[in-house]
């Protein structure tokens, strides 16, 4: 058959008027997009500005969707001595976000046929009780296997210098359980100590040199566990590292000093409550000062597989990214993409135990190293961790229905990591199907500070920054104006008291369970 020439020119100029269209609508989403997240990021930046001021510790902040970074600011001061401020490249303690790292190394592990999650721990160390037959290696990597904390009889010294080996030497006597393995929830640190024991036995390399090897390389990522013998590390690898203290503040103490004042920490352990004062606000009178709170001041802060890992909120994007179902490559040199899947699929209910008050929160249940809130008719599914280490408090949240990635890293920790977190979900609609955001921009920017800091664990009120304050209901719920109302589930420590907040709108949010420290 013949064709013109004609013809093939008409065809060709089609192409090109399509090709043309396509690129011209690419270019106004992707122009709309954009405008849409500077408005974004302009919201969120008035928020942390006020919620970190410059000369105070602060925080880095993160938000990442595609594989592209809409949102990346340091706030504060990474160090209160030498003025070196926070940004995205701030190593912090990241805590017991640091334990799904050591839920990896396990995973691969068990990828490598040397390991089986149902191999029961007694197989790999010399325990004197036959509890330790029951408990399988994925209740220890579920918060499920029934062992208690019971660290106290140490001293205030050793828990303060407490390493690894200290920490777990109580398991090798135990002889009881407090339920059946893998029937409920109980939050506790030293079975993940007991993990990064597990991977030297096994592979007979050191905890960090495995992870640095199998781990950290094969993410792209630079991360080192705390060591008191070696900080900041002297490794080339980390030469010029900002690397971050934390901090607390206490009121009513001598910043001329540098000393903590006596009785002003007693030391809290994973079973308290930990509401840290905030400065005075600008104009007040000044009563107190900020003091370092990190190695020689919290409790077991040097054991690593439970929460010794530092790194970046930049540095953790390659993290997310190599656990990437977009990233083939980098998700086989970690795990295989079933077994990932296995670590983010709900395994112990959280909700309701009475083991553990940790993050005891509605729909919430624990995979292999992270918290997972499954999606519901108006939410999607978020699978996280939180991390309070000192006054390091970390949030590394991801929605994987949203291919987004959430980082707040911060050295102080009085401020509510749950209000900003539904406040990042709702500027960038994370986490609600619902298109009409729960808080307006206004709302966000001219009343989050307050709502963050200055909620009242004994009365309850939370005062807002156009000097009202939201009160308690007599029914113990918590009612918030249609002016500065959230409609969703937000954490206030002392309100609720177990009966639910209830809500500008009428309705009620389920009863949450204040968050408990580590």
């Amino acid at each position: 058959m013949h064709i013109s020439k004609k013809s093939c020119n008409f065809a060709l100029e089609m192409k090109k008027s399509l090709l043309y269209i396509i690129i011209a609508v690419a270019f106004i989403e992707t122009s709309c997009t954009q405008q849409a997240t500077f408005g974004e990021a302009s919201r969120l930046d008035s928020i942390c500005s006020s919620l970190f001021p410059s000369d105070e510790p602060g925080a880095a902040v993160l938000v990442m969707r595609h594989d592209s970074i809409l949102f990346s600011q340091g706030y504060g001061l990474a160090d209160l001595q030498t003025r070196q401020p926070i940004d995205e490249n701030t190593f912090f303690n990241i805590a017991s976000v640091s334990k799904q790292f050591t839920a990896v190394a396990i995973l691969q592990l068990a990828d490598a046929g040397l390991i089986s999650l149902d191999d029961a721990v007694a197989q790999y160390f010399p325990f004197r009780s036959a509890i330790w037959k029951e408990v399988r290696i994925r209740d220890l990597l579920s918060h499920s296997s029934g062992v208690p904390d019971e660290r106290g009889y140490l001293s205030r010294e050793e828990r303060i210098y407490g390493t690894d080996s200290l920490a777990m030497a109580y398991l090798f006597t135990l002889d009881h359980l407090h339920f059946s393995p893998g029937s409920a929830y109980e939050y506790i640190n030293p079975t993940y100590t007991l993990c990064g024991a597990l991977i030297e036995k096994v592979t007979g390399l050191s905890f960090p040199d495995y992870m640095q090897q199998q781990v950290f390389a094969a993410a792209n990522m630079t991360a080192f566990y705390f060591d008191p013998t070696n900080f900041p590390p002297t490794d080339s690898a980390f030469a010029n590292l900002s690397i971050a203290h934390a901090y607390e503040y206490a009121p009513n103490s001598s910043p001329e000093t540098g000393e903590v004042p006596e009785g002003w920490r007693s030391g809290y352990s994973s079973s308290e409550e930990h509401n840290p004062p905030s400065p005075p606000k600008q104009g007040e009178p000044d009563g107190g000062a900020w003091y370092e709170y990190d190695y020689g001041e919290e409790t077991f802060f040097a054991t690593r597989p439970d929460g010794g890992l530092y790194t970046s909120t930049r540095q953790f994007t390659h993290w997310e990214q190599a656990l990437t179902p977009l990233n083939p490559l980098l998700i086989t040199s970690l795990l295989n993409v079933s077994t990932l899947a296995e670590a983010w699929t709900p395994h112990t209910l959280v909700s309701g135990s009475p083991w553990s008050d940790y993050q005891n929160r509605p729909n919430t249940w624990y995979g292999y190293g992270w918290f997972i809130e499954p999606a519901t008719d108006s939410t999607r599914t978020v699978i996280y961790h939180t991390g309070d280490n000192g006054g390091f408090k970390i949030l590394a949240a991801r929605y994987p229905d949203a291919d987004a990635l959430v980082l707040v890293f911060a050295n102080r920790s009085d401020w509510d990591r749950y209000a900003l977190k539904t406040q990042i979900e709702d500027l960038f609609r994370l986490k609600r199907l619902s298109k009409t955001p729960s808080s307006s921009p206004e709302t966000l920017r001219s009343s989050s500070p307050e709502t963050l800091r200055n909620s009242s664990p004994e009365t309850g009120e939370v005062a807002r920054s156009d000097g009202g304050v939201d009160s308690p209901l007599a029914d113990g719920g918590l009612r918030r104006s249609p002016e500065t109302g959230h409609e969703s589930p937000v954490d206030f420590y002392g309100c609720g008291n177990g009966r639910g907040l209830a809500r500008s709108d009428g309705g009620v949010d389920p009863p949450l369970a204040p968050e408990e420290y580590e």
